[in-house]
C-alpha cells in the first residue's frame, strides 16, 4: 500500500455515506488499473461518489478514478496528481516552485501536487510513490567559501572530518593552521541527513550566505551558485574532482545531493510529467535552488573532468580499440545527457524518464547511444564484457518502450572514464554504470 496523498496513486478516502439517491452498481476504477472498488451507487456530491459496497459505505473521489456502469456525468474533469518525495526542509520552496511552472506549463487544469514521505532510495521510496518515481532534480550543497579565502579546492575525507566534528582546523582541508568555522543553511539537513554538531545553521540561505562572506575563515554548505561566494573543487583520494554536473549527480558520484522524486497518476499525468521536466519546470527548479535533471548534453570533447578521469580509471592498459572508439565518439562531437541507469527501481526510473524524454521528441533525430562502464575491479576484458552486456539490456528494455523511431545503438567501455575512485565502495558504485549519449548525424 501506498502512503502520504493516495494508495497506488489514488487517494480512496472512507466515509459514510448519506441516504441513497439512487440504485445502481457501477465499479470505480484506478487510472493505472491497481485499485477497483465495486458497489451500489448511492449518489454523487461533492466531487465525490458514494457508494455501498460489502464492507461498508465509501466516498471515493471522482477526479481520481474512472466510473465504469450506469455512472452519472462528473462534475468536473478528472485531473492528473503529482506526488512528489521531498524532505522536509526543501518541500516549501520546491513545491510552490513545481505548481507554479505546471500552471505556467499546462492548457488544462494543472495538476494536484502533494508531498510524499521522502526516502533517499530503492524500495521504500518506489512503495511510498506507488511505484517507480522519475527524478526532477536534486538538491544539492557545495562547498562555498568567501573570495578572500586562498584555497580552490578541499579533500573530501577532510570535509567529512570536518562535518563529523574530528577536524576544527583548516589544515584537514589542505589550507593554514587556522579554525574552520561552519554554516549551512535549512537545506542541510534534507541533504546531509542532520545539520553538522560544528555548524552554525541559519534560517534561511542567504543569511548562511552573508556570514561566510564576511569570514575568511568560514566554509559554508550552501546550494551552487550562491551569490558573493567562491565554489571549492571536491577532490577524491585517487585524485579525481567532483563537481555537481549533471551525469555525477545521476550517477550518485558527488557526495552532498539528494533526489527528488516524482510519480503521476491520473488523466494527463504522463503530460504533466513532460512539462514539470521541461523548460518551465528547470526554471522552477533553478529558483528554488535545486539543480533540474535533463540539463544540456555536454559534448565530450569539451568536458574536461571527464577527460581527466580517463588516465585514473583503467586498473589495466585499456585496450586500444576501446580507448580509440571512446576518443572517435568525442572528436565527432558526441554528447553525454545527464541520465545513467542502473540496475534497480532508480534505474526503471531512469528509462521511463528517457523514453518520455525521446518520444515527446526531444534531441530531435539525433542517434542514442547507450555507453556502459564498470569500475576497475577484476580482469579488463571481463569488466568490458560486463559492460557491453548491461549497455545492450538496457538497450533492449528502451527500444520496446520507444519503438523503431529513433535510433538506439549500445556499446561497452569497461573501466575507462571513472566516475569514482575506485578504492573507495561509493566510487566503484558510482563507475557502474549505463551513460546516454547523443551522436551527431553521419
Amino acid at each position: 500500500m501506498g502512503a502520504g496523498w493516495g494508495v497506488r496513486g489514488v487517494g480512496l478516502a472512507l466515509a459514510l455515506a448519506a441516504a441513497p439517491a439512487w440504485a445502481a452498481t457501477v465499479t470505480l476504477r484506478s487510472f493505472d488499473g491497481a485499485i477497483a472498488v465495486t458497489g451500489e451507487l448511492l449518489g454523487l456530491d461533492g466531487g465525490a461518489y458514494r457508494l455501498r459496497t460489502p464492507v461498508g459505505d465509501v466516498s471515493v473521489p471522482a477526479e481520481g478514478v474512472r466510473c465504469e456502469g450506469a455512472c452519472p456525468a462528473p462534475v468536473a474533469a478528472p485531473r492528473a496528481r503529482l506526488g512528489v518525495a521531498v524532505a522536509e526542509g526543501l518541500g516549501a520552496r520546491l513545491l510552490p516552485a513545481l505548481e507554479a511552472a505546471l500552471a505556467a506549463a499546462s492548457e488544462v487544469p494543472p495538476p494536484v501536487v502533494a508531498p510524499l514521505p521522502a526516502w533517499a532510495t530503492g524500495a521504500e521510496l518506489s512503495l511510498a510513490l506507488g511505484g517507480p518515481g522519475l527524478a526532477l532534480g536534486w538538491a544539492v550543497l557545495v562547498p562555498a567559501v568567501a573570495p578572500a579565502q586562498a584555497l580552490r579546492r578541499i579533500d573530501m575525507a577532510g570535509l567529512e572530518d570536518v562535518l563529523a566534528g574530528r577536524a576544527t582546523s583548516w589544515v584537514a582541508l589542505g589550507g593554514a593552521a587556522r579554525p574552520v568555522r561552519l554554516h549551512v543553511g535549512p537545506g542541510a539537513a534534507a541533504v546531509l541527513g542532520r545539520v553538522p554538531a560544528a555548524a552554525t545553521l541559519h534560517p534561511d540561505d542567504a543569511a548562511a550566505a552573508a556570514a561566510v562572506a564576511a569570514d575568511p575563515d568560514a566554509l559554508g554548505l550552501l546550494p551552487p551558485g550562491t551569490p558573493g561566494l567562491r565554489t571549492l573543487a571536491l577532490q577524491g583520494p585517487c585524485g579525481l574532482i567532483l563537481a555537481p554536473s549533471g551525469v555525477a549527480l545521476a550517477s550518485g558520484a558527488y557526495p552532498y545531493a539528494r533526489a527528488i522524486m516524482v510519480r503521476a497518476a491520473g488523466p494527463g499525468g504522463e503530460a504533466a510529467l513532460v512539462a514539470a521536466m521541461g523548460e518551465e519546470g528547470a526554471a522552477a527548479w533553478a529558483a528554488a535552488g535545486i539543480v533540474p535533471v535533463g540539463g544540456a548534453p555536454v559534448r565530450l570533447d569539451t568536458d574536461g573532468l571527464a577527460l581527466a578521469a580517463l588516465a585514473l580509471g583503467a586498473g589495466e592498459t585499456p585496450d586500444a580499440a576501446v580507448l580509440g572508439a571512446l576518443l572517435g565518439h568525442a572528436v565527432a562531437g558526441a554528447a553525454r545527457v545527464p541520465v545513467v541507469i542502473r540496475p534497480g527501481p532508480e534505474g526503471d526510473a531512469a528509462i521511463e524518464r528517457l523514453a518520455l524524454d525521446l518520444g515527446a521528441g526531444r534531441w530531435g533525430d539525433s542517434a542514442v547511444l547507450l555507453a556502459g562502464f564498470t569500475d576497475a575491479l577484476g580482469p579488463g576484458a571481463a569488466n568490458l564484457a560486463l559492460s557491453r552486456s548491461a549497455a545492450m539490456r538496457v538497450r533492449d528494455r528502451l527500444a520496446a518502450r520507444v519503438g523503431p523511431a529513433r535510433t538506439i545503438l549500445a556499446e561497452g567501455f569497461g573501466e575507462l572514464l571513472p566516475q569514482g575512485c575506485p578504492g573507495t565502495a561509493a566510487g566503484r558504485r558510482a563507475s557502474q554504470r549505463v551513460e546516454v549519449w547523443l551522436l551527431p548525424p553521419p
